[in-house]
């Protein structure tokens, strides 16, 4: 009997052991994934986002510790391609610990992620992703604490027509979601303040020289042009621009706020301009403060998303942390925490002060406008 007894109690705690979401002590085990490039000519933004969310979580691990629950860090590398976090996504369906993603960096990533796990509940929330599409689709797991591209055009080409009163605007895009929609957004603001569109063309993203459209641009006499895209191809359109001395305006969008313009770009970048959808928080001393311990922690220069990224993961911890007081012991469901985080209103971060809607769009959120100068990134503020 004393043996039977003994196996008895040895099957109930190996049981208890292999169930995943609890430790022998009775602490929750939680999962929360990131998913933004880690490589490739994107990974200064994506890491960017991928350490900032880290931190946050260091920063409330005793917090978290307090509440019961253990909550570890997953950073996946999507390579800001739709394929590679659509397999990522999967694989994170079936790691039952996992309970939000924060990310992605690239529109055309986090359009098929977040379909991919909304069946699911697993929610998402995003620091940068700014295409229309996004939150139009009202998935119940999706969520972004910036501003969409239909703010964040129209401001570029109000920008355009009245800071730098230009006549006329040459839209150059990448073709992808994100800054196709963007150059979308332009044109349509830019139809309705009659300023004239001299040409609105696609460029493929990682070529290293766009002369074939400069000499479109100057054909048309344009003086300013605007690019949706990313980084590492508007670093090549302003080498362009000042190898043929075209004296030619480049004016980009959130896609290319990155310290990378100034890597890559080097003296072709002083005087781009940018709108973004991320504040530059280097400007009071909680911001620096701020910037310090990030460097300190990732040993790699922060980009502005760095702060969103925090931003976005402090906004699940601070869900999870409710949960476990209202829930002692209990570990939520996925759906519980993706309606929890739904509800999210006045929040005040680093950077960012969020109150979702109901599509899961951050009424709060605002666009701003940057220009480098004297190769420093971030840029001055403009406006």
């Amino acid at each position: 009997m004393k043996r039977l007894l003994a196996l008895t109690l040895v099957g109930v705690l190996l049981a208890a052991g292999c169930s995943g979401s609890k430790s022998g002590s009775g602490t929750v085990k939680l999962t929360i994934a990131t998913m933004s490039p880690l490589s490739g000519s994107q990974a200064a933004q994506g890491e960017s986002i991928r350490y900032g969310a880290e931190l946050a979580l260091k920063d409330r691990t005793a917090d978290l510790e307090k509440a019961g629950l253990k909550v570890d860090f997953l950073p996946l590398d999507d390579q800001a391609k739709p394929e590679q976090g659509t397999q990522l996504a999967e694989q994170l369906l079936t790691k039952k610990e996992v309970i939000a993603l924060v990310g992605t960096l690239n529109s055309g990533v986090v359009t098929p992620v977040s379909q991919k796990l909304a069946p699911e509940n697993l929610v998402v929330v995003s620091p940068a992703n700014t295409a229309t599409v996004v939150t139009d689709r009202k998935l119940a797991n999706m969520n972004r604490i910036v501003a969409r591209d239909d703010a964040q055009g129209p401001a570029a080409a109000k920008f355009i027509a009245e800071h730098l009163k230009a006549p006329s605007v040459y839209i150059i895009h990448d073709k992808t979601t994100y800054g196709q929609g963007l150059a979308d957004e332009v044109k349509k603001t830019a139809d309705k303040l009659k300023l004239k569109v001299d040409g609105f063309e696609g460029i493929q993203p990682g070529e290293k020289d766009y002369s074939a459209v400069l000499t479109k641009v100057k054909g048309a006499g344009s003086t300013v042009i605007f690019f949706g895209g990313m980084t590492p191809e508007a670093a090549q359109i302003a080498k362009g621009i000042k190898e043929k001395a075209l004296g030619i305006k480049l004016v980009g969008g959130d896609g290319i706020d990155s310290a990378d313009l100034v890597n890559l770009g080097g003296d072709a970048v002083n005087g781009v301009y940018y709108t973004s959808v991320a504040k530059d928080i280097s400007k009071t001393t909680e911001g620096q403060a701020f910037i310090k311990r990030y460097t300190e922690f990732s040993k790699k220069p922060m980009d502005n998303y760095g702060a969103y990224g925090y931003d976005a993961a402090t906004i699940v911890i601070n869900t999870l942390l409710d949960y476990a007081k209202a829930n002692p012991g209990k570990t939520p469901t996925r759906k519980e925490i993706q309606d929890l985080i739904r509800k999210t209103k006045g929040f005040k971060g680093v950077a960012a002060s969020v109150s979702f809607d109901d599509k899961g769009d951050n009424t709060e959120a605002n666009v701003f406008v940057y220009q480098i100068q004297n190769g420093k990134y971030p840029g001055v503020p403009i406006q």
